[in-house]
């Protein structure tokens, strides 16, 4: 199962180099753990209702459902401040992608990963066009960022350390 812990996702605005050109085949053996894309738009003020349209919309190829409480803690100098937040998870049948929506924001994490043009074609348009049809309108992304985690599988006598610059080790 995929998606154990999810976190926001905040692109560098400093990064300005020139955009890679990218493989156009699917990579046959990639070696990414997962791919997440995140985007942070406006706030959805009629969410609640957004959120069956949205449902209803992605069923064919997200049919999953969950809804989760999600509780964190600001520590300040004065106090710690707890807030919980409402998200909706939908994922695919195989558990391999999934979506996790709230209503300024979601992210798109999937273990099958191929190429971006496939990830974008058979998920991230979509879902898009399915909140941008719910919310009958576009959306104000305010701001978007794509990661890449890295599946590194140590071969024998190696370490997960040897794969990590010494100055970054413990």
């Amino acid at each position: 199962h995929i998606i154990r812990k999810m976190c926001q996702l905040t692109p560098s605005s400093a990064d300005r180099r020139p955009p890679l050109k990218m493989a156009k085949q699917p990579w046959k053996n990639p070696p990414l753990a997962l791919a997440v894309a995140g985007l942070q738009f406006d706030e959805i003020l009629s969410f609640d209702s957004v959120l069956r349209s949205f449902q209803d919309e992605i069923r064919s190829f997200l049919p999953g459902y969950t809804a989760e409480t999600v509780e964190t803690v600001q520590h300040t100098t004065i106090a710690q401040v707890r807030m919980t937040q409402q998200r909706h998870v939908f994922r695919s049948a195989d558990s391999t992608t999934a979506v996790v929506i709230g209503n300024v924001g979601l992210l798109l994490a999937t273990s099958r990963y191929e190429l971006f043009e496939i990830l974008e074609r058979k998920y991230l348009r979509p879902v898009l066009d399915a909140l941008e049809f719910s919310v009958n309108g576009p959306l104000l992304i305010r701001r978007y960022g794509l990661r890449y985690i890295d599946r590194i599988v140590p071969t024998d006598g190696e370490k997960a350390e040897d794969y990590v610059v010494s100055n970054l080790r413990h």
